[in-house]
């Protein structure tokens, strides 16, 4: 455990050997489920993960703020002892590397932005929402959206992440096997604030000067054309679109994920 921005104690853990690399997991209000990743990539980068303040085996205390965050994810890199690293996370957690390499430029060496949801993602909500209601169909989608066990609605709603849902489905029994529940308080909160100061939060984002890399999977159910408008506005960006992929490309495409990040990573330096 370390002490996150306001004494919060978070769960972290450290692995690997090279360059230092955070891996923010997604939600928000899940836990880290990053481990894979972080092992596939132990041999390029010594990566750092944690679980989020209000999931998993941290603190369930808010506030839950953009900031707080950003100001948790500072202090790993603090316990780490880490001078500078490479900010990176998945979906919700990319989302999260790129506000913090906006606040923290003298501490970041690139951004590794893996499956996340650009800069204004309530324009994308309802298409993604579609398309889940659409891989699910009709009773299945009513399930999920039923008050019956969460359990039960987690694995349909993650199972779908995926390009196949037998691909995925050991990786969603994983998840759930944990044990933890989705904090529902951050996740509203932390929704509700990126959608109302889109605007305000990335407005530095033209400026960026640390190289970042976009990560995708063409048959990720949120729209691949959600990163469009960061991807162009970023000054020093490389993007990949793994065909065959969905949400989860390092399990879904390990070769061809681990081929773009690590070529990434030696052209980092």
């Amino acid at each position: 455990m370390i002490e996150g921005a306001d004494g919060t104690r978070l769960w972290a853990a450290s692995s690997g050997a090279g360059p230092d690399l955070a891996l923010a997991h997604g939600g928000p209000g899940l836990w880290d489920y990053l481990e894979p990743l972080a092992t596939e990539l132990e041999p390029y980068a010594t990566v750092h993960r944690w679980d989020q303040r209000g999931g998993g085996r941290s603190d369930p205390s808010g506030p839950f703020t953009v900031d707080t965050f950003v100001r948790d994810m500072d202090a790993v890199r603090a316990a780490a002892g880490a001078s500078r690293w490479i900010a990176g996370g998945h979906s919700w957690g990319a989302v999260l590397a790129l506000l913090y390499a906006l606040r923290h430029a003298d501490r970041t060496l690139g951004v590794l932005y893996i499956a996340g949801n650009g800069l204004e993602w309530s324009r994308w909500r309802s298409l993604h929402r579609a398309e889940m209601e659409r891989r699910l169909g009709p009773a299945r989608w009513a399930r999920v959206n039923s008050a019956g066990d969460e359990r039960e609605a987690n694995r349909l709603r993650w199972s779908i992440d995926y390009v196949t849902e037998q691909i995925g489905a050991p990786q969603v029994e994983r998840m759930l096997d944990q044990g933890f529940s989705v904090n529902r308080e951050c996740n509203r909160a932390l929704n509700a604030e990126l959608d109302a100061h889109a605007a305000e939060l990335f407005a530095g984002i033209d400026d960026i000067a640390a190289p970042v890399l976009i990560v995708q999977g063409a048959a990720d159910p949120r729209p691949v054309a959600a990163c469009d408008e960061l991807a162009e506005r970023l000054p020093s960006v490389a993007r990949a679109i793994i065909e065959g992929a969905g949400h989860f490309p390092w399990v879904e495409r390990p070769r061809e994920f681990r081929q773009v990040v690590t070529r990434w990573l030696a052209e980092l330096g």
